[in-house]
């Protein structure tokens, strides 16, 4: 299997430890997918599996100059592993040793300063942050970056002769169609929204994803074949059109498959969420219309989900359940909608809307919370509420271009 990709020890290496730039890590995603297409499918169960990728860790471990430090984590990798094995091991190398990366963290008491700012209401600050604007970045498969931002493009783009409209402040959209060569269609492009940021893409096959901040998605410039399959990595809305594909029987329905996390999504048309942070706990999937097939590394058969269902997956555990769709697609109507969460998970839905580190100046217990509130505010608006409703004090600070946020008991 001839790949286009260049891809050498030392941008593993890099990605392995988490030190890839942005473009580097889009081009070895996008050499994974461009490898999967190619590969014979493979049934293997886990137990094979298991040992033979302990044989590949003992063929690395016996090479002194390779220096690898497994993850206590590696089962979840479990269904890409198959795939990466006959890739061969450099793949493999690079899947299993990837290093959590985000741009904001949730720092403790003990990893920042001891002076903590005199608690004051949080209105009084001279210092606050906008709400998330539309910004993106867009790169192509020559690993070309493009920046998307709310001032318009006001112009085109071409790869692999599939055209790529740039001209919305809001969107990018890819040319409809089934016109797009071969060689289009297993090439790949990433949109990367930053924190603080949200964006829209149109797809190639018509259809829409809205992107919440902080998030990633990789996906065919042009879908041919039987499967229509993006990978994400953050929240995203998917409205899927529902299209067929050339087969020796005619032509048949195109599935269309999210990849987030160790889960994937299969669906032919319908409008659903999947949120699938890397370092969050939790991963959900929410039904809106249609129907959707759930597939998970601990359920022999796919799970099948109702509109007005949520799939929560917790580790190995999977619950399904009834939800208040607007309640759960609030982010997407520009909301903050807070259910009994603790201060820690609505901090973390806040750095990211936001781009603001979070600092806990103590301990902040288990207490949960109810709380609606617009998006559209700033963050000190936002924050002015929850002091009334936590009875916790805020401080915003700011050096240069690093912003904190300081949470006080």
């Amino acid at each position: 299997m001839k790949s286009h990709f260049n891809i050498d020890s030392e941008i593993l290496q890099r990605y392995a430890n988490g030190d890839c730039s942005p473009e580097e890590e889009a081009l070895i995603d996008a050499w994974f997918v461009d490898y999967k297409s190619k590969l014979p499918k493979l049934e293997l169960d886990e137990a094979t599996l298991e040992a033979d990728l302990a044989d590949v860790w003992g063929r690395f471990e016996l090479q002194g100059d390779h220096k690898i430090q497994r993850l206590p984590s590696w089962k979840k990798w479990l269904p890409i592993a198959a795939s990466l094995l006959i890739v061969g091991t450099a793949a493999y190398y690079f899947s299993f040793n990837r290093v959590e990366q985000t741009t904001n963290k949730v720092v403790s008491e003990a990893q920042v300063s001891n002076n903590i700012p005199e608690p004051t209401r949080i209105k009084d600050s001279k210092v606050d942050v906008p709400a998330a604007e539309n910004g993106a970045v867009l790169i192509l498969s020559s690993g070309e970056k493009v920046y998307l931002n709310n001032l318009g493009q006001a112009e085109s783009r071409s790869d692999h002769q599939v055209d790529i409209d740039l001209s919305s402040s809001e969107q990018i959209s890819y040319k409809t169609g089934e016109t797009a060569n071969q060689q289009g269609s297993t090439a790949t492009n990433t949109i990367i929204v930053p924190p603080g940021s949200v964006y829209k893409v149109l797809l190639a096959d018509g259809t829409k994803v809205s992107l919440n901040a902080d998030s990633k998605l990789t996906f065919p410039i042009a879908f041919q074949g039987s499967k229509r399959e993006v990978f994400l990595e953050g929240e995203a809305y998917f409205e899927v059109t529902k299209r067929t594909s050339p087969s020796s029987s005619g032509r048949e329905h195109q599935t269309f498959v999210v990849h987030a996390g160790s889960a994937a999504v299969n669906v032919l048309g319908t409008k659903f969420n999947v949120k699938a942070y890397r370092n969050d706990k939790k991963h959900s999937f929410t039904l809106e219309e249609g129907s959707i097939a759930l597939s998970v590394p601990t359920s022999p058969a796919p799970l099948l989900l109702k509109p007005g269902q949520q799939a929560l997956q917790v580790g190995k555990q999977l619950d399904i359940k009834e939800v208040d769709i607007d309640k759960e697609l609030a982010w997407k109507s520009g909301d903050f909608y807070f259910d009994g969460e603790t201060i820690q998970e609505i901090m973390s839905q806040i750095s990211r809307w936001y781009a603001i580190d979070i600092h806990y100046m103590g301990p902040m217990g288990d207490q949960r919370y109810i709380s609606n509130i617009s998006r559209r505010k700033s963050l000190k608006e936002v924050l002015e509420i929850l002091e009334t409703t936590t009875n916790l004090k805020f401080s915003i600070q700011q050096n240069d271009r690093e912003r904190r946020l300081m949470v006080i008991p």
